[in-house]
């Protein structure tokens, strides 16, 4: 797949488009989220696995239901906290 990449107004240099990673506890970069869409009904979410296998994940409304379940309100605080401070 061929790499994406975007113009910042005014700027004349090309960039990435911004990106979501997630690690492992190791801090080994384990995906890279490129991007998150809606398609037919389901969310998408575009991205590579280990840096190099391109991947498309659909979550479909019967497992957004039971993922929401996962998140407590702890997560919820702790979230809205990392987005205020950047910790």
């Amino acid at each position: 797949m061929p790499e994406r990449q975007t113009e910042h107004c005014g700027s004349g240099q090309l960039s990435k488009p911004e990106t979501m990673r997630l690690f492992g506890p190791d801090g080994s970069d384990i995906m890279e989220i490129e991007a998150i869409a809606l398609e037919k009904g389901n969310i998408v979410i575009r991205g590579k696995i280990m840096g190099a296998m391109p991947l498309s994940a659909v979550i479909r409304p019967v497992q957004l239901r039971k993922g929401i379940k996962l998140i407590n309100l702890r997560i919820v605080l702790r979230g809205i906290r990392m987005l205020v401070t950047g910790r």
